[in-house]
């Protein structure tokens, strides 16, 4: 059996496929396994005999209705940042490949070797911290200046209200222990710095933040290498703290605001207020957005 691509709902979930026997080809739904089985549970949809030109022309005009749901299917699915297995150059700097269980990220620059040892150092933190929510490196190789990252995810943004409210609830969990003791600041938050992991059967759905190159601690430099329209004023100041991140979160929302129809005003609200110049600490906005989750749920 091929998949060809998830069909999803919040209680079902079947997987397009076929199956060939000879000329005689099945269109089958693969869905989950009923109750106390193992096996998916197969349903056929359509048969078609290739050996007879009227019904290969029917087997044509049914590919090209399923066309039709292909952008649908995308949707669901998202994108993977890179396509895998393509090394991919950036800024000049690293070559990314998407492997089969990681990304590989390969530095090229003459500070690469001192990229690849700030990497090291800065996930050794994390994960002494125990910050939720995150991407893990599983090996650096300093000789090759080469580190794997891992889990893989899809880069897409998210669609609906409540994926905003997913991904915006993991990314200030992550905040709330990357900000405490012995701070780390990561800077950078962006959509491209936040994937979803993907099991389209979780409720709530699962994001993570990647990307730590521009990670700081406290005291800190001005990082006047990133655009002023992105990131919060507080930045390209020496010595900022957790604001920065703050105000990034404020503009996650408000950039979903953008394409997401209906959003509630009170998540709008909140997105301001972290933009403001009176910005919660992690922890307290974490703490009334889940009351907003709450009254709007």
């Amino acid at each position: 059996i091929t998949a060809n691509g998830p069909l999803v709902t919040k209680r079902n979930f079947a997987v397009a496929g076929y199956y060939a026997n000879g000329p005689l080809v099945t269109f089958v739904a693969i869905c989950r396994p009923p109750e106390s089985h193992d096996m998916p549970n197969i349903i056929n949809i359509v048969n078609s005999n290739l050996a007879l030109r009227w019904e290969r022309i029917f087997h044509l005009r049914r590919i090209i209705n399923l066309s039709i749901i292909i952008e649908l299917v995308q949707e669901v699915i998202g994108f993977h940042e890179t396509a895998e297995f393509i090394p991919i150059v950036r800024e000049g700097r690293q070559i990314i490949e998407v492997c089969g269980k990681n990304i590989k990220k390969t530095y090229i620059s003459p500070d690469a070797h001192d990229r690849v040892e700030m990497l090291v150092n800065i996930y050794g933190k994390l994960m002494q911290k125990g910050v939720p929510n995150v991407d893990r490196l599983d090996h650096a190789d300093k000789e090759k200046d080469v580190v794997y990252l891992s889990p893989k995810g899809m880069s897409l943004n998210p669609k609906n209200q409540q994926e905003l409210l997913d991904s915006i609830t993991c990314v200030l969990e992550m905040l709330v222990v990357l900000h405490d003791n012995e701070p780390i600041y990561h800077q950078d938050i962006r959509w491209p710095n936040i994937i979803q992991l993907p099991n389209a059967l979780d409720v709530p759905s699962k994001w993570i933040i990647i990307d730590w190159k521009d990670s700081d601690g406290y005291p800190n430099n001005l990082a006047d290498h990133l655009t002023q329209d992105e990131h919060a004023p507080e930045v390209f100041q020496q010595n900022h703290g957790g604001e920065v991140d703050i105000w990034s979160v404020g503009k996650l929302i408000m950039d979903a605001n953008r394409w997401i129809i209906g959003l509630s005003q009170r998540i709008t609200q909140f997105g301001r207020d972290l933009q403001s110049d009176d910005r919660p600490s992690a922890k307290k906005a974490l703490k009334r957005f889940k009351k907003i989750k709450r009254k709007i749920s």
